[in-house]
């Protein structure tokens, strides 16, 4: 292989890398509703976000994602935005989040759902 091919591949490996790197990096990021069981319940995620001011009490990115909470309901929490500005660590203060009662059982085959 020539010097001069070489010193053309070696930066465009280079580049491609921090590119992949990158890439799986933003699709890895956490936002509100991400990992719910489904995008209806993504969306009524998104939507409680939203309603009545909760946007404005929290920091994003949420600390997880949309997870079980006890045998029939879902979680996500939130730092609250006033410890999100302390200096503090990262997770210190109190934590708020959205939480949606429904009966797991039924998401695979349509089962209404209840957004509180």
């Amino acid at each position: 292989m020539s010097k001069n091919r070489k010193q053309i591949l070696i930066p465009l490996a280079i580049t491609l890398a921090l590119l992949t790197i990158g890439a799986v990096i933003c699709l890895a990021a956490i936002d509100v509703g991400s990992g719910a069981p489904n995008e209806g319940l993504t969306s009524r995620f998104q939507n409680a976000f939203f309603r009545n001011g909760f946007a404005y009490l929290v920091s994003l990115p949420p600390v997880n994602n949309v997870q079980r909470f006890g045998s029939t309901g879902l979680i996500q929490e939130f730092n609250s935005r006033e410890s999100a500005g302390t200096g503090g660590t990262p997770n210190a203060g109190p934590r708020l989040a959205i939480c949606s009662a429904v009966i797991l059982d039924l998401l695979g085959s349509g089962g209404h759902t209840a957004m509180k």
